[in-house]
């Protein structure tokens, strides 16, 4: 590839947690976290922006339709339920005024495997990522037991290593590669 113009701008790690193992007792619930509000949507979007490598974010940024909060969220959400069978279970934890952790699971109420995002601040990495992913553990309790699937890179290992606590496995390392014209 590196031959033919392509360069690697990140390494993602896939993470399974298969339904088998789904933990039977996870930490507490922690309270500081809480869902998203409607004036959220720019505070997740920038952070989703500052947890997302420099070079990734050239060429898969985060999409800012993912981040939107406004009155109609929950007519969408409504509909992606009775519809689509899938639900977002979301939770972020605050601090001075700005968002510093979110993490959010897609559930496939269905069948299907449930994908699980997390964003924690560069600068408090370490602070979030366990506490997060036990409160979104707990309120995935709840949905129909099916794989839980997360893709991270490589450049949060304490998000990698808060999901293997928990019984996570890593399934695959790859590169994200993008080929550059001259």
């Amino acid at each position: 590839y590196a031959r033919r113009g392509f360069v690697c701008y990140d390494t993602v790690h896939e993470l399974i947690l298969p339904a088998s193992r789904w933990p039977l007792v996870i930490g507490e619930r922690a309270d500081r976290f809480r869902s998203p509000r409607i004036g959220d949507g720019r505070r997740l979007l920038r952070l989703a922006l500052a947890s997302t490598p420099e070079a990734a974010l050239q060429y898969n940024p985060p999409r800012p339709h993912e981040f939107e909060r406004g009155w109609l969220r929950p007519l969408q959400n409504a509909w992606r339920l009775a519809f689509q069978g899938q639900e977002v279970i979301e939770r972020v934890g605050p601090r001075h005024g700005e968002l510093r952790a979110y993490g959010r699971v897609g559930v496939q109420l269905l069948r299907g495997t449930h994908r699980l995002d997390l964003y924690v601040h560069p600068e408090e990495r370490g602070l979030w990522e366990r506490a997060l992913v036990d409160a979104l553990l707990a309120h995935l309790n709840a949905a129909p037991r099916s794989q839980v699937m997360a893709r991270l890179s490589a450049s949060h290992p304490e998000a990698i290593g808060a999901l293997q606590t928990v019984g996570f496995e890593t399934r695959r390392v790859l590169d994200q590669m993008a080929l550059v014209c001259a």
